[in-house]
């Protein structure tokens, strides 16, 4: 399998799981870091990309632990959400 259809693959997979940072752009940084997509959307879907998630993947913490301690309001979260998505346009 080529790269290009490996990424259209992942891709796919990514999109039908993710409800968050859903771009053709994160899901290629998802792939790239070597996380399978169904985990990768999960992080994208509380707003987490590769370069923040993968420490915390790598000390043991899951998307929903992450959850559970973040003291942000959920209207920070969709801001914080807001502003990773402009800057992968």
């Amino acid at each position: 399998m080529t790269r290009l259809e490996q990424l259209r693959h992942y891709t796919r997979t990514y999109y039908a799981a993710a409800t968050q940072l859903r771009t053709s752009r994160a899901a290629r940084e998802w792939m790239e870091s070597g996380q399978p997509a169904e985990v990768a959307a999960q992080w994208a879907n509380i707003g987490c990309l590769p370069a923040e998630a993968l420490p915390l993947i790598a000390s043991g913490m899951t998307p929903e632990m992450v959850l559970a301690t973040d003291p942000t309001t959920d209207a920070e979260r969709m801001q914080r959400l807001t502003d990773r998505m402009q800057m992968l346009d």
